[in-house]
């Protein structure tokens, strides 16, 4: 089960970079990166486990760095795992 997790995100990270170098103005670039956080920040995703909140934490730093902004992190006591090494 966790290869398969493991090997979809590797293919998604190669899809990701694949869209990136597609973006040639700065607009479609931020376009890219609002909609990559948006499907990360669905329930399901960010919370499934502490990995997928850190990928949510890295992409709205990635897009708070492009638009030149703080960036609004999700607070990890308050958020409730679906998937955590605690719950085992």
């Amino acid at each position: 089960m966790i290869w398969i997790i493991v090997i979809l995100l590797i293919v998604i990270g190669l899809l990701l970079l694949e869209i990136y170098d597609l973006c040639k103005t700065n607009k479609s670039k931020q376009f890219a990166m609002r909609t990559l956080l948006q499907v990360q920040s669905q329930n399901g995703a960010y919370n499934y486990s502490e990995y997928e909140l850190g990928m949510w934490q890295g992409m709205e730093n990635m897009l708070a760095k492009f638009e030149d902004r703080k960036p609004t992190y999700q607070d990890i006591t308050k958020v409730d795992f679906i998937n955590s090494y605690k719950n085992r």
